[in-house]
């Protein structure tokens, strides 16, 4: 029987074959590695019989009787897959199960992220080659290494022979030019010290983060992303959120540490929650429902949030309406070792106003920015529209070939013909998707079942309902939200001194709250309105908070929720902390100009559009919503949660009857507040209440099915 060895030699691992051949190797092989290679070598010069017919006891293994031969038995593949058979390591190939073809075996391999650059492949590592240039593997073999005289890669293996490059009929150690080889897969031989816990995310710099830490981009997307983390922690360690881009979070436990690492995307779009248990165990997840489900977790509710969530419309900071459960802040990262939590940034929102560009120079940045991220999504296929600018902007500068309409109502017609117009005129397909009032309050409860914490955007069933049917053959669309966040609101110090809300939540005032709320909660929970109460005039800071933390609550979060919702990801290019960088820089006044960003965001998209903005899509949606809220052939869930139990138990009976009165009487604004407190009352229902949703839930991509009336199957 053929056997191998390995000494060390001047510090360097040589491993020794017969007749021999010995190569250098740049570090030891794992055992698992060795045991391979050891049993693979021990048929050397082993042949079928008659030579060529595939009559050999690997493919007698493989098809468990004895083999006939002829052209349909040829067995290079079946040779690896009974190698790792024999040694008891078939859950390392194909996951046990059984092929016999190389093609196939590349495709597991790409789908389980396990192939690497040719450039990279070591000992051990299985070789796919591709003779012919057919763009399909044709034959396979064991990495041995490399000839150092000429470069030429060393391998074993089956059914192969010095005057075939497959089909040979015989195990031999083979010299292989490099131009020849199709691709590499690398088994795992050995348990990394790293374990990737949970993965919830979208890295827009992939491509480059392959080239960078030399993995191999042809591995399918997701499993490929989590090589990017696993592989960038090893490198930048605790800094690896500064060299992604996108969204993102994640858990891994470091073996070698003992210490579980968390992280969360720079501006907050990926949820993380965790908690240290009374019996001090450490949980998180990114789906806050994980951690209600540890055994002795007792629910209770975090009533000091209120104040906060009626003045925003939503929840920032590290708090949750769940007592014992906090969320780890945009831009953080923490560490648990088993006794002691350390929570730290990585990452902080800085208001750094440079004065040294001309609006054009600002413009001409916004631009290229935005189209290098663009070019990012360049595989992504829908789009779907939700305002004006920004989503023609977006449409303009992407690859994609639908464009997805959302309205409320019917009386859309002269803006979706814009918009059609506007879409036919750069090539793109387009699909109305109008949504109706019986949809649009069904949908608030099927939101209510998913959200983690309440988001009083009104906006949120619609956008929702719009991305279902989308969802059904795309696992990715585009949205231009976040942009009117980020260039339009907060321009100028006064509004932020006030406190103004300019994105249409709800924003009720100190007195209005304290009228309201029967229940005690903490007042002046925003950290703007400490500053605010303070007297004190300190932009940099209240504006840098806000900001983030209105991108944060107000549009990455609920995208992440609709992403969870529809079963696919929102990919928000507008959101970008490339383009956050640019934007936190540009000063809010300018050579007395106010509002500059709000100009400059404009400038660069009519650029983009040509000068065609006066023909996209103008649809306000709040008219309608207003309108259903008032509607009493709709309307009767929202009146019943407004002045239901779980009502009285938290606001005052009378106020609301003022607000509601103020409303029906004319005052549509109102709708806002209104909405906030319905959302609420629903959300605490199902969360804190016990009565859970009648709505029917399906998947949008499980085919036929519908939400409230809403068919997601078409």
């Amino acid at each position: 029987m053929h056997k191998m060895d390995y000494k060390t030699e001047k510090g360097k691992e040589i491993m020794l074959y017969p007749h021999g051949l010995s190569l250098p190797m740049d570090k030891k092989p794992s055992d698992n590695a060795l045991k391979i290679i050891q049993e693979g070598i021990s048929y050397l010069e082993l042949m079928d019989e008659p030579q060529g017919s595939g009559c050999i006891f690997f493919n007698d293994d493989y098809y468990c009787q004895k083999t006939p031969g002829g052209k349909g038995y040829a067995w290079c593949v079946t040779y690896l897959w009974d190698i790792f058979r024999m040694c008891g390591l078939s859950h390392l190939f194909y996951d046990g199960g059984r092929v016999n073809n190389c093609a196939e075996l590349y495709n597991w391999a790409k789908k389980k992220g396990l192939l690497v650059n040719t450039d990279k492949a070591e000992y051990g590592d299985i070789v796919l080659f591709d003779w012919y240039e057919t763009g399909k593997p044709c034959h396979c073999g064991f990495m041995l290494g490399r000839n150092e005289s000429d470069g030429k890669y060393i391998t074993l293996e089956g059914n192969t022979s010095e005057l075939n490059d497959s089909r040979g009929g015989i195990v031999k150690i083979r010299n292989r030019r490099v131009g020849g080889i199709y691709s590499v897969i690398r088994p795992r031989y050995t348990k990394s010290a790293l374990e990737l816990q949970q993965y919830n995310g979208y890295i827009r710099n992939w491509r480059e983060l392959c080239n960078e830490l030399g993995l191999n981009p042809e591995n399918k997307r997701k499993e490929l992303e989590k090589q990017i983390i696993l592989s960038g922690y090893e490198r930048w360690g605790y800094d690896l959120g500064n060299h992604l881009c996108g969204s993102w979070a994640v858990s891994l436990f470091d073996s070698r540490k003992n210490e579980t690492f968390c992280m969360r995307d720079h501006l907050g779009a990926k949820a993380m929650y965790y908690s240290v248990m009374p019996d001090q165990t450490f949980h998180c997840s990114y789906d806050l429902s994980d951690l209600l489900e540890v055994a002795n977790f007792e629910k209770k509710f975090n009533s000091d949030l209120l104040y906060q969530y009626f003045t925003s419309g939503f929840v920032t900071g590290d708090r949750t309406f769940f007592e014992g459960i906090k969320m780890l802040l945009p831009g953080h990262y923490l560490v648990w070792n088993g006794r002691e939590l350390c929570v730290k940034p990585y990452w902080e929102a800085k208001f750094e106003p440079d004065y040294s560009k001309t609006t054009e120079e600002w413009v001409a940045l916004i631009r290229d920015t935005v189209k290098k991220i663009v070019d990012e999504d360049n595989d992504v296929k829908d789009i779907i529209l939700s305002d004006d600018v920004a989503s023609s902007y977006l449409l303009s500068h992407s690859g994609v070939s639908n464009a997805h309409i959302i309205a409320c109502g019917k009386d859309n017609d002269d803006e979706f013909k814009a918009a059609e117009k506007f879409a036919a005129g750069l090539g793109k397909n387009t699909n109305r998707n109008i949504i109706t009032p019986e949809e649009y309050f069904y949908a608030v409860s099927w939101l209510a079942n998913y959200i983690d914490q309440p988001s009083a955007d009104a906006f949120l069933p619609v956008f929702a309902l719009g991305c279902l049917k989308p969802a059904k053959h795309t696992e990715v669309i585009l949205s231009s939200l976040g942009a009117n966040t980020l260039f339009h609101h907060f321009c100028s110090k006064q509004d932020v001194i006030n406190g103004i809300n300019q994105s249409g939540l709800p924003l009720f005032n100190d007195k209005e709250l304290q009228d309201l709320l029967i229940v005690s909660s903490e007042v002046g929970a925003d950290d703007f309105s400490s500053d605010k109460a303070a007297g004190k005039d300190n932009l940099p800071t209240t504006m840098q908070c806000h900001d983030e933390n209105s991108l944060e609550g107000n549009i990455l979060a609920k995208l992440d929720l609709i992403a969870k919702m529809c079963e696919m990801e929102i990919s928000v290019p507008f959101c970008d902390i490339r383009l956050f960088d640019i934007v936190r820089k540009i000063p809010c006044e300018y050579k007395g100009e106010k509002n500059i960003k709000s100009r400059i965001f404009h400038e660069a998209a009519s650029m983009a559009t040509h000068g065609k903005l006066d023909n996209c899509l103008k649809n306000d949606y709040l008219p309608s919503v207003s309108g259903w809220m008032l509607d009493e052939c709709y309307n009767a869930p929202f009146k019943d949660k407004l002045f239901g139990d779980i009502s009285r138990k938290f606001f005052s009976t009378c106020e609301i009857e003022k607000l509601w009165n103020r409303f029906s009487s004319g005052e549509t604004s109102l709708y806002t507040k209104l909405y906030a407190i319905y959302l609420f009352v629903i959300w605490y229902e199902i969360n804190f209440a016990g009565k859970g949703s009648s709505i029917w839930l399906v998947s949008p991509k499980s085919g036929a099915g519908a939400v409230g009336g809403y068919d997601c199957g078409k």
